[in-house]
């Protein structure tokens, strides 16, 4: 295999023409190196598409200059549903510092180490793959034309496949393409001119003011996890029973394509709960008040299901930079205590730590310290033998959607209010007091650990959502201990079975609609409009 790199010194340029069988892997990279040998400067226009099939799209369009040693990324969304928008409307990647900022509103930068070398020269899809391992070169077609079609994959935590489409005769790189976890992410280059002129206004840090600095990212850290998933990460079953914060118990099975979870909760007088997902059609099922309930979410791919399965029994997931690695133990064991962050919502930054067996690799523990809930693994059984009842899946159950899925109205994107969306703390009187005196009423179940409901709140700056919620009755029902009594009887209750849920009650009391999962603003739109008399 080879890995990109480019500015190789005396590579000599390969005569390539789009006639003929495409060159090797080596061929094609040292006449890359050599076309692009010295160029430092260059702008590029293009258009980003992030897809789930069969499920949701946003395209963006993007705007990128990039003058050695600094490249910068503008992003403006251009159709999509609100909660696929892009996150980011600019980056500012410096070479020789080794550093990289990322813009969540006007006025806000965060700052982390990122040392990636000079990888502009070939555009925006060369940063985004500098890290890939090309092992073919394929022909394909970019409207209409041949291209040389770079493949491979980068396979850090959780593996991709990567392409770069060439023209074969300039060699301009016209479309990135990497798909992971059944989602893929594509860049095609409208412009590209290599050598324009960029003013240095463009490619200027943000001041210093602005500026918030992140945690660095620990190589230690990272090598471990790649560690783990290299030991685990293509199980064909496996069984966890699992300790939470409460005491209550959660025994996992796993073999493809079904993931099976048992909640029980000793001592108390709490009926156990169930859930199972069926992997290789998207669906997500739980047993709530007596009957199954099925949520509708996107199929995963099957090279992906072992990791995603493992992922979401011992909480270790793609979206995490590793940024701390201490010796420790547990009851008696050696271990590493591993820290990571989210790194997709710099604004508020969940806070997770995994103990990991430093001679089997195996995780023995995981605690969230956002809200300082942490659970032990008490057996994690690799390759084990599951029962055959416990990959039966419910049938006939209706699936419900979940996530954002309906397109704005036709008035189009709305304006974002700063202030946002105002909440009351959630109370049965409030309830009770809206009912009696005929109030429509918005209930928002939500968690400060809760990553989907961050992504959700964007849709309540939207001025018609403020405008269109202003009669109701806004009640917060905050869940922060999702296994608690009290929480479970909340949940039970109004039939909640993910964070976040929004639902919306007529002034009679009689619910009207429930979105589950992030939702876009024209969604909760559509949603709160329902109440009307």
């Amino acid at each position: 295999m080879a890995r990109l790199v480019l500015g190789l010194a005396g590579a000599s340029l390969l005569l390539v023409s789009g006639v003929g069988a495409p060159p090797s892997v080596g061929e094609l990279l040292s006449a890359i190196a050599a076309r692009y040998a010295g160029l430092s400067s260059w702008e590029e226009r293009g258009v980003a598409t992030f897809d789930i099939p069969g499920w949701a799209a946003t395209r963006v369009s993007y705007h990128a200059w990039a003058a050695y040693p600094r490249v910068r990324v503008e992003f403006e969304r251009l159709e999509g549903a609100d909660g696929l928008a892009w996150q980011f409307p600019a980056m500012l990647y410096d070479a020789a510092a080794g550093r990289q900022y990322t813009s969540t509103r006007p006025g806000v930068w965060w700052v982390e180490e990122w040392d990636w070398g000079w990888v502009g020269l070939l555009g925006v899809g060369r940063a985004l793959t500098a890290s890939a391992e090309f092992v073919a070169v394929e022909d394909g077609e970019w409207e209409g034309e041949p291209v040389w079609v770079l493949v491979g994959s980068e396979d850090d935590d959780w593996p991709s496949r990567v392409e770069l489409w060439f023209d074969p005769e300039t060699l301009v790189l016209r479309r990135t393409r990497i798909d992971e976890l059944g989602a893929a992410l594509t860049l095609d280059v409208v412009e590209f001119r290599p050598g324009a002129a960029v003013p240095a206004e463009v490619l200027a840090l943000p001041p210093q003011g602005e500026v918030r600095v992140r945690t660095p990212r620990s190589r230690a850290a990272e090598a471990v996890v790649r560690r783990f998933w290299k030991e685990y990460g293509r199980l064909a079953s496996f069984y966890v029973r699992r300790v939470e914060h409460d005491g209550a118990v959660v025994e996992i099975w796993y073999q493809d394509p079904v993931l099976r979870a048992e909640r029980s909760s000793p001592g108390q007088a709490l009926p156990p709960e169930l859930s199972a997902w069926d992997l290789d059609r998207g669906a997500y099922y739980v047993f709530a008040e007596g009957k199954w309930v099925g949520l509708r979410y996107p199929p995963i791919p099957p090279e992906f299901r072992p990791r995603f399965a493992l992922g979401w029994a011992l909480g270790l997931g793609p979206g995490y930079r590793y940024t701390g690695i201490e010796e420790d133990e547990v009851d008696g064991r050696r271990a590493w205590r591993i820290t990571g962050e989210l790194g997709a919502y710099l604004d508020s930054v969940p806070v997770r730590r995994w103990w990991i067996d430093r001679e089997t690799l195996a995780i023995l523990q995981v605690e969230e310290s956002v809200v300082r809930r942490r659970m032990r693994i008490e057996v994690f059984e690799p390759n084990a033998a599951v029962p055959p009842e416990k990959l039966l899946l419910p049938e006939g159950v209706p699936l419900r959607r979940v996530g954002p899925l309906e397109p704005l109205p036709e008035e189009g994107p709305g304006e974002w209010v700063e202030e946002g969306l105002p909440w009351e703390a959630f109370a049965e009187k409030k309830l009770a007091a809206a009912r009696e005196e005929g109030k429509p009423v918005l209930l928002y179940f939500t968690a400060d650990w809760c990553r989907p409901c961050r992504e959700l709140e964007e849709a309540f700056h939207d001025r018609r959502v403020l405008a269109e919620a202003a009669e109701f009755v806004r009640l917060r029902v905050d869940l922060p201990d999702w296994g608690s009594p009290e929480a479970a009887a909340l949940r039970l209750a109004h039939r909640v079975i993910t964070l976040p849920t929004v639902v919306v009650l007529r002034g009679d009391g009689v619910e009207a609609g429930r979105e589950e999962g992030v939702a876009s603003a024209g969604a909760l739109l559509r949603l709160l409009r329902r109440a009307r008399p």
